[in-house]
């Protein structure tokens, strides 16, 4: 896995991959993708947050 593809697994849109694509080492994206939190994880965390606190409607 090449490290734009794990920052595409971790929910970086294409836009913001590709300017550092050719920017930064594949291992330093490798780093980076490993030391991120997966945005889509962290939206339903606070869906489930927020939908607690109103009474689960």
């Amino acid at each position: 896995m090449t490290g734009a593809e794990a920052l595409l697994f971790q929910g970086f849109n294409h836009k913001h991959v590709s300017r550092v694509k050719n920017k930064v080492t594949n291992r330093h994206l490798l780093m980076q993708a490993g030391n991120a939190m997966t945005a889509n994880v962290v939206e339903e965390i606070g869906r489930s947050i927020l939908k607690t606190l109103s009474g689960g409607k």
